[in-house]
C-alpha cells in the first residue's frame, strides 16, 4: 500500500531500541486518505469480533493477547479502553480506536501489535511528499478467517452421497455388468448429448480404492478451505469437474470417465488461487505456493505423460487443475483487492474462457470414437 501525505501531516515517534521510526498519522488525515482508511478499517474489523461496529474491552484484550501472543490482565484492557473512550460508553468506535493504535502510550505498550500492523517507512517523493510503505505485508490476516460453522459441511454432505451412491450401485453389480447408477451418471463418450454426465460421473467410482482416496483428499483440501471461502468451494469443485471430462473427451475419444479426481484434482490449483488473491494477507504465502505447486506438476505434469495408465484419466487430473486455478481466482474470496489482483482477475477469466472454448471446438472437430465397441458393461439398459 503506497499513500502520499505532506510531511505536516505525519509525526515521527522514534522509540528506544527501534533502528526505524513509526510515522504517527492523526485520525484527521486517516479518514481523508481512502486508502488509509480500508487500511484501518480492516484492522477493526479484525479486532471487532462480533461485527457491531464497536470494540469492547473483551474484544480489545483477545485483540491484544492475540497480536503480542502473550496474557494481559483485564484491568490493563480495560484501562486502555477508557483512556479512549471520549464518549464514555466503555466501547471503542472507529475514531476512537485510530486515536488508540496510533498514539504514543499504545505503541510503546504493544511493540508486537505495532510493528505486525502499524509500521511505515516514510518515502520522500519528488514533489515533496511522503509515501507511507507499509513494511510488513505478510499480515497473517488470512489465516484468522479460518473459522469453522455449522454450515461449513458442504464436502462432508458431497462425500457421504459419493460413498451411498457407489455402495447402492455395488448391490446391483454383477461380474457381466455395472450398477445402473453408474451406467446413468458416468461419461461416455458414445453418449455426450446427455450433458448431466459431464458433472454427474464424479459421484460414481469404479473400486472402494477409488472412492476413498477421493474422499480423502476432498475433504483433507477442501474442509480448511470451506472454513475461509464457505460457499465458493462448491462451485469451484465442479467447475473443475466439468474441465475434467471435457479435457478428457478431448484427449481420450474412447474411454468413458468415472470418479471425482476433476474436482479432487482443482482442490490442488485453488490453493494457488487464494495465495494470488491473498498474498499480502496470509503469514507464508511463499511456503503456500510452492507447496501446492510442487503437488500439481508432480501430479499433473509428470502423469500426463502416461496417459490413461492403471484407468487413471491424467487429462481429466490436468483439466481439473487448470479450470480449477481459473476459475479460483475469480470466485475464492479475495481479502484486500489491489489493482494488479483485479488484472489477474481479467486475465484469468478470460482464460478460463478460451480454455473452455478451445475444447468445445476440438471436441466437436475431432473425428469421435466409434460407439460399436464401446458398449461395454452396460448394455442390459441401452445401446449405444
Amino acid at each position: 500500500m503506497e499513500v502520499s501525505i505532506n510531511e505536516e501531516e505525519s509525526e515521527s515517534i522514534e522509540l528506544p531500541g527501534n533502528s526505524r521510526n513509526f510515522i504517527q498519522i492523526p485520525s484527521s488525515t486517516i479518514l481523508e486518505k481512502t486508502e488509509l482508511t480500508e487500511f484501518y478499517s480492516s484492522i477493526f474489523r479484525n479486532c471487532d469480533s462480533n461485527n457491531d461496529g464497536f470494540i469492547s474491552i473483551s474484544e480489545l484484550k483477545a485483540f491484544i493477547e492475540r497480536e503480542e501472543n502473550t496474557k494481559i490482565s483485564k484491568e490493563l484492557s480495560e484501562n486502555i479502553c477508557l483512556y479512549f473512550d471520549t464518549n464514555e460508553d466503555k466501547q471503542l468506535d472507529f475514531r476512537e480506536f485510530l486515536e488508540m493504535v496510533n498514539s504514543p502510550l499504545f505503541i510503546g505498550s504493544f511493540r508486537n501489535t505495532a510493528t505486525r500492523i502499524l509500521k511505515f517507512i516514510a518515502m520522500p517523493n519528488k514533489n515533496g511528499r511522503f509515501e507511507l510503505r507499509r513494511t510488513l505485508t505478510q499480515t497473517g490476516i488470512y489465516e484468522k478467517k479460518f473459522t469453522w460453522k455449522k454450515t461449513n459441511v458442504r464436502m462432508l454432505v458431497l462425500s457421504v452421497i459419493q460413498i451411498i451412491f457407489f455402495y447402492v450401485n455395488k448391490s446391483y453389480k454383477t461380474d457381466i455388468k455395472h450398477g445402473p447408477y453408474y451406467c446413468t451418471l458416468s461419461f461416455h463418450p458414445c453418449r455426450k448429448y446427455e450433458m448431466y454426465r459431464y458433472l454427474t460421473y464424479s459421484f460414481v467410482h469404479s473400486s472402494e480404492g477409488h472412492l476413498f482416496g477421493n474422499v480423502f483428499v476432498q475433504l483433507l483440501l477442501g474442509f480448511p478451505m470451506e472454513c475461509i471461502h464457505t460457499w465458493r468451494i462448491i462451485p469451484a469443485y465442479f467447475i473443475g469437474v466439468l474441465g475434467g471430462s471435457m479435457t478428457h473427451s478431448v484427449v481420450h475419444r474412447d474411454i468413458s470417465l468415472a470418479g471425482a479426481s476433476g474436482g479432487v484434482t482443482s482442490f490442488i490449483t485453488i490453493p494457488i488461487a487464494a495465495v494470488i488473491l491473498n498474498w499480502r494477507e496470509m503469514s507464508h504465502p511463499t511456503f503456500h505456493l510452492l507447496l501446492f505447486g510442487i503437488i500439481t506438476i508432480v501430479d499433473v505434469v509428470c502423469n500426463l505423460l502416461n496417459g490413461t495408465s492403471e484407468n487413471i484419466s491424467y487429462a481429466a487430473h490436468a483439466g481439473g487443475a487448470v479450470t480449477g486455478l481459473l476459475f479460483g481466482v475469480n470466485i475464492l474470496r479475495n481479502l484486500k483487492r489491489t489493482k494488479l489482483e483485479i488484472i489477474v482477475w481479467h486475465i484469468c477469466w478470460v482464460g478460463l474462457v478460451l480454455y473452455a472454448s478451445v475444447l468445445v471446438i476440438l471436441d466437436v472437430v475431432l473425428p469421435h470414437s466409434s460407439c460399436e465397441n464401446l458398449s461395454g458393461n452396460c448394455t442390459y439398459l441401452y445401446n449405444y
